[in-house]
């Protein structure tokens, strides 16, 4: 009876242990036994550019079944070039992981796992759909370099995020351009998400052309840098002071500039001079080398005189503006007429006198040019029967390094009303110029600022100042 009983349990046994190894390979647990084989990768069947989406990593046997004793480490890899995968690679936990992806090319695109012992051991997932991202800016592909005044043309691409192109944008864009004078295109329609247009610049130097939705400012873009070289010459422009003295020779510029006046370096011609004033000194023919020349003559006779620069060979030429001939030993008083004012008012208001850095000084600036003084410097003023109140001042003006001057005005505060006849005299070496003025100053406002002392002593930046004749 007992090796009868011995007999059953033994049957049982073999039959438990049978379903232990049969082909599902199932444990109680849930789960394969078997070794894994292969990888399922689920996630979603359509993305956009830009946008993470969630996916999971399955490890599975030769049966499809979850192998949940898999615990090896997967790298994960994309169709996608410019995706980003986290994590890029690690373990998974009962034959399972989660991870995202960030789409970042448009078009049909997938994920693989692999192991990283056994690279065998892979799965691909689906297609996913990656829509590109709405259009973000615009790209433009210009030549590196362009001459002025010869067009040249251009693509405008829209993309997204990404730099994926957008052909489904159909959206109108303006240019603009960093050259100022450039001719650019009209307002257009792009097709298919790009277009190809034609401009003309005009400024030489380090260009840019751009586009921007006329829709939405926000979605702009510009080109890299375009190197604009001048064309050839087409003309002169000759430059001198506008106050000379007869007798005194004086230097000018002639240089050479195409149609847009950008200098023509590549100019290197010879150059021959004519004047108006039929008793001037001239120069010989000169040799202009990289378009440009310093060269010096002497005016004869007083007046409004010009210099004509014309190339041996060819037509280009040029003329200067107006050159007042002074005669020997004067100065032209240059500032204008000074302001009318009033009774109790700070006389000839608050100008700029420097740009960096920034300062300013009170009253009305007077200026001469002519002998060796240019404008405001190395002269020495006085003035004769100023309305009371009123003095010609220096005011020295020290911001060192880059501003430090002398300024000589009319300033203070009228203290009589009427209407004064005046005159102020410059002074340089052995020349002088002297100008009459005639300004009336108004009785007393109720906005004047009360007199006191000038405005110009202890100023900031002022190192002193003092009072000529009156």
């Amino acid at each position: 009876m007992k090796k009868h009983f011995l007999f059953i349990v033994t049957v049982l046994s073999l039959l438990v242990c049978n379903a232990c190894s049969s082909g599902t390979g199932a444990s109680q647990g849930g789960g394969s036994l078997l070794p894994a084989t292969h990888f399922s990768i689920t996630a979603q069947a359509s993305s956009t550019v830009g946008a993470a989406i969630n996916f999971t990593v399955t490890a599975l046997d030769a049966s499809d079944n979850v192998a949940a004793k898999y615990t090896g480490t997967v790298q994960i890899t994309s169709s996608d070039p410019q995706a980003i995968l986290s994590p890029a690679s690690s373990k998974l936990l009962n034959g399972n992981g989660a991870f995202s992806a960030t789409m970042n090319t448009a078009g049909g695109q997938t994920i693989t796992a692999t192991d990283t012992v056994a690279a065998s051991i892979t799965g691909t997932s689906a297609s996913i759909n990656v829509s590109a991202a709405p259009v973000d800016h615009f790209s433009l592909t210009v030549p590196a370099n362009a001459t002025a005044g010869t067009s040249f043309n251009f693509t405008v691409s829209a993309l997204d995020g990404a730099n994926n192109p957008l052909p489904n944008y159909s959206g109108t864009v303006s240019f603009y351009s960093s050259d100022s004078q450039a001719s650019l295109p009209a307002n257009s329609m792009l097709t298919n998400g790009t277009g190809s247009f034609s401009t003309t610049m005009k400024i030489a130097g380090n260009q840019i052309v751009g586009a921007t939705d006329t829709v939405t400012p926000s979605m702009t873009g510009s080109s890299s840098g375009i190197t604009v070289s001048a064309a050839t010459a087409s003309h002169f422009s000759v430059t001198s002071a506008a106050y000379v003295n007869s007798g005194t020779a004086f230097s000018f510029d002639v240089t050479a500039l195409d149609a847009w006046n950008n200098l023509a370096a590549g100019y290197s011609g010879v150059v021959h001079f004519t004047s108006s004033d039929a008793l001037a000194l001239l120069p010989a023919d000169a040799a202009v080398a990289n378009g440009s020349d310093t060269v010096s003559l002497t005016m004869n006779t007083v007046g409004v005189q010009t210099i004509t620069a014309t190339d041996t060979v060819t037509s280009i030429a040029g003329t200067s503006s107006s050159i007042n001939v002074l005669g020997p030993g004067q100065l032209a008083i240059t500032s204008g007429q000074p302001p009318d004012g009033s009774v109790g008012a700070f006389y000839g208001g608050t100008h700029s006198v420097c740009d960096i850095p920034p300062d300013s000084i009170e009253g009305f600036i007077l200026e001469a040019e002519g002998g060796s003084a240019i404008g405001r410097r190395n002269l020495s003023w006085s003035g004769s029967s100023l309305p009371p109140g009123l003095q010609v001042t220096s005011i020295f003006v020290d911001i060192s390094p880059q501003c430090i001057l002398t300024d000589w005005v009319i300033e203070g505060t009228p203290t009589t009303a009427g209407t004064f006849t005046f005159s102020v005299t410059a002074t340089e070496s052995s020349y002088s110029g002297t100008a009459t003025y005639t300004i009336t100053i108004a009785p007393s406002q109720a906005s004047a600022v009360p007199s006191g002392k000038s405005r110009a002593e202890g100023k900031t930046g002022f190192a002193g100042e003092k009072n000529a004749n009156q």
